[in-house]
């Protein structure tokens, strides 16, 4: 920069590649803030299996350890040490668990936890429907053996984080 006189006074004449400079830096800035902020985060798929994995492996060990927990008067959620509250009032989550037992003596059931409407979103995500506000959902299918013949159980973990920008 050199001095320059304009109207009787000194000042530092800027030039042109000094000011290319800060407008590099300045929408370097803006384009890195405006990626961040606006980035659209959807984890709901990953929370659905999470969910399944986890239900599915402590149904299979409590269920060959004990076989206590194929019971339709069992509370699957407190069971596998899951908070149940996650799945009152206006949940983000929903849980089927569908026990079909191999033999004929014992009747089969179905579990349900959670917000009853996203079912219908897994049959619409599972058709191969690509859907951005749709829960993600994530089944699991377990062979659960016991001395009767065992029991196939599908896990069916949906979540619907609302993919809030971060």
């Amino acid at each position: 920069m050199r001095m320059v006189k304009i109207n009787g006074k000194r000042a530092n004449l800027l030039s042109a590649w000094w000011i290319l400079v800060i407008i590099i830096i300045g929408s370097g800035l803006v384009a890195g803030t405006l990626l961040f902020f606006f980035n659209y985060a959807n984890v709901s798929l990953a929370e659905s299996e999470i969910l399944a994995n986890n239900l599915a492996r402590c149904i299979f060990e409590k269920s060959v350890n004990a076989n206590e927990v194929l019971d339709e008067n069992t509370d699957f959620l407190n069971e596998c040490s899951i908070n149940s509250e996650l799945f009152t009032g206006s949940s983000r989550y929903f849980v089927k668990i569908n026990v079909d037992y191999s033999d004929s003596e014992r009747t089969d059931f179905v579990k349900k936890y959670g917000a009853n409407a996203y079912e219908k979103d897994c049959e619409i995500t599972h058709a191969k429907i690509k859907t951005k506000y749709f829960s993600q959902c994530d089944i699991k299918k377990i062979k659960v053996p016991d001395e009767k013949g065992g029991a196939d159980v599908e896990i069916t973990a949906s979540s619907k984080s609302s993919g809030r920008q971060i």
